[in-house]
């Protein structure tokens, strides 16, 4: 009996670990908008525009797949979906998506 207990509480926090993020997909509630200041390899450093400069003035977005900075530029406007940002200065994200505005 213990041990259903034990495995039954274990797979019920394993449960209760997941990303909602992920799992949800994209939201329209988490974009933020922004000049590229700087491209990176793996990311973008951003000057927050509009009412994403609630956030911060600035932000780091760092992507998973490379293919979503080729037609990107420095200098270019864009809209970053994002999973959640992480409290340091400049504050950071993880893109999930990045559209060119301008």
């Amino acid at each position: 009996m213990l041990k259903r207990t034990i495995i039954l509480m274990a797979a019920l926090i394993l449960l209760g670990c997941g990303n909602p993020d992920i799992m949800d997909g994209i939201s329209d509630e988490k974009i933020l908008e922004g000049k590229i200041i700087e491209k990176t390899g793996n990311g973008l450093f951003l000057e927050l525009i509009g009412e994403s400069q609630k956030i911060s003035d600035k932000i780091s977005v760092e992507v998973e797949d490379g293919k979503f900075l080729a037609d990107i530029e420095e200098g270019q406007t864009v809209k970053v979906w994002y999973d959640h940002i992480r409290e340091s200065y400049p504050p950071q994200t993880r893109g999930l998506k990045v559209e060119v505005l301008e």
